[in-house]
């Protein structure tokens, strides 16, 4: 293998393939330990072919202490379970370091055991329709892709990936994509996203408007006022002509009832007084009679000369010895 691809590769490997790190911090003694009973338990359990909880042991041993011969032994624990991209890139790894550690016979195991496995090994490619897109972050199983694995054909282990797309504004994207492990190359293509509506401002309550303040109506008078005016001096010109009227007829009546009292030569004292009280009644009957005829008068002229919008109402007015009646319709 080719130098050169040997680096391609391990770009796309600490990119894309889901291999333990080794702890970025120097071991402690008990990680040490741990480390070392984690992989006899792994190898113990690669021998009884149960090869799934030896994965689990060794990752576990290799994040604790990193070694290569842990690596090694990871990666054809890979490979017994199918991780064909998981395998390939771990003997590639373990060659590389053996070469810089010197160790020929390891180098060249590691390498066999990786020229083996690469033509089984699948690939995939993400093609994203818009790459600049701000914003714009394609994931693939969780993990973060970097523009430079866009279009690239990454090794992945068979089985199903999940690739999601999401970016500001803009409707996110999910996709589910089924490898074999018979070496294909598999292309994926993100679409453009397509962008979601941007929430305005919340809408606020409209002001309440003000309650209606029912209008009165506009009374046009028509005279209406003038009319009643003139009514009700009419009225009371009416009651002052009856009152007139009835002193002047009890006056008339005390007179007449005095003269028992009076002969041609003159009256007796009670004749005297009862005359007297007659005449000054009858003058008071005079004046209040008078009174009332010239506010019946007025008031009449007030009715009548009010401005006639309405229908013309007929008042009249009887006067009787005892009452005063006003006939016709209000």
């Amino acid at each position: 293998m080719k130098r050169g691809t040997r680096r391609y590769l391990w770009v796309a490997l600490s990119c894309a393939l889901a291999y333990p790190a080794t702890a970025s911090a120097a071991p402690t003694a008990s990680d040490k330990a741990a480390a070392q009973a984690l992989f006899e338990d792994a190898i113990r359990l690669m021998a009884n072919k149960s090869y799934e909880e030896a994965c689990r042991k060794l990752e576990e041993s290799q994040r604790l202490d990193g070694a290569m011969g842990t690596r090694y032994q990871l990666s054809q624990c890979y490979e017994a379970i199918g991780r064909t991209a998981s395998a390939w890139a771990g003997f590639v790894e373990v060659a590389d370091l053996a070469r810089a550690a010197g160790q020929e016979g390891r180098e060249k195991a590691a390498r066999e055991r990786a020229a083996s496995l690469e033509p089984k090994v699948a690939r995939l490619v993400i093609d994203v329709a818009t790459p600049d897109v701000a914003g714009l972050e394609v994931r693939r199983d969780g993990v973060v892709l970097g523009p430079a694995q866009w279009g690239a054909a990454i090794p992945v282990d068979p089985g199903s990936h999940r690739v999601t797309a999401s970016a500001p504004a803009k409707a996110p994207w999910t996709s589910d994509v089924t490898v074999s492990g018979t070496g294909d190359t598999i292309r994926l293509r993100v679409p453009s996203l397509a962008g979601v509506p941007v929430p305005g401002p919340a809408p606020t309550e409209p002001a309440s408007p003000p309650p209606k303040v029912p209008s009165s109506p506009v009374e046009t008078s028509h005279g209406t006022g003038q009319r009643t005016l003139g009514i009700v001096t009419t009225a009371a010109g009416a009651v002052g002509v009856g009152t007139g009227v009835v002193l002047g007829l009890v006056a008339r009546s005390d007179y007449a009832s005095a003269g028992s009292h009076c002969s041609a030569g003159g009256c007796d004292a009670q004749g005297k007084d009862t005359t007297d009280s007659a005449r000054r009644l009858g003058n008071v009957g005079t004046v209040v009679f008078a009174a009332g005829s010239v506010l019946a008068a007025v008031g009449a002229v007030v009715w009548l000369t009010a401005p006639s919008a309405a229908p013309s109402r007929a008042i009249g007015v009887r006067v009787t010895p005892r009452a005063i009646m006003l006939d016709g319709s209000f």
